[in-house]
């Protein structure tokens, strides 16, 4: 997810897995979600 929008996935359940990385000058995290 885009570093942006991460509080937006972490309100539908997701949770950040790792550290901040660079994809195409963009700061991305990946996530999560239990199912």
């Amino acid at each position: 997810a885009r570093k942006n929008v991460v509080a937006f996935f972490e309100k539908m359940g997701y949770v950040v897995n790792g550290d901040e990385f660079i994809e195409i000058t963009i700061p991305h995290y990946i996530m999560e979600k239990r199912l």
